[in-house]
């Protein structure tokens, strides 16, 4: 299978994530955090423009998948070491912690994912940072700590715990003495 046969046709390429998936997110100037701000401006881009950290970011938030990791993987056929953010790989690292569910609605694209993940094995250690590899890859075959469950929310915890919350603990606490 040839690179371009694997990511989106050409005609979709034009287009950007807004206008394939008809939502808005906002403008980039609205967004809280630099990854909201990278994602928002990512979700208006033509495909074709898309970076490998707008790639990963899309990822990350777990938004536009269906695009984003065919483009991703192409890129990193021709080239396992892109870089997004971080180190030499990053973006190798990303795809194979996506999450297993995802994993199951693309067999084709996890295939493709695995060849590279094996092609890209002589390179760790000399050009990939080895402990981020074996973790991502750990998660992708589905042996890794991200493959667990997600932990419940403090507040559950705390439920099932029986532990008072914030409010409760302040209400014990002893009243400060004034320094007058």
């Amino acid at each position: 299978m040839s690179p371009a046969l694997l990511g989106p046709p050409e005609s979709e390429r034009t287009k950007s994530l807004r206008d394939l998936t008809g939502q808005e997110l906002g403008h980039p100037s609205t967004a809280v955090t630099r990854l909201g701000r990278i994602v928002r401006e990512a979700w208006r881009k033509p495909l074709w423009r898309l970076s490998p950290g707008d790639l990963a970011a899309l990822m990350v938030e777990g938004l536009g998948l269906r695009w984003a990791v065919p483009l991703a993987l192409e890129k990193l056929r021709l080239r396992p070491t892109v870089m997004s953010w971080g180190f030499t790989g990053d973006l190798l690292c990303r795809v194979l912690k996506l999450p297993p569910g995802f994993w199951k609605d693309w067999p084709a694209l996890r295939s493709v994912a695995e060849e590279i993940a094996n092609d890209a094995g002589p390179l760790v250690g000399e050009r990939i940072p080895e402990l981020a590899f074996q973790n991502a890859l750990k998660t992708f075959r589905g042996e890794g700590e991200d493959a667990a469950p997600a932990p419940a929310p403090a507040r559950a915890r705390r439920q099932a715990r029986k532990l008072p919350g914030r409010k409760a603990r302040r209400k014990r606490a002893a009243p400060r003495k004034s320094r007058r």
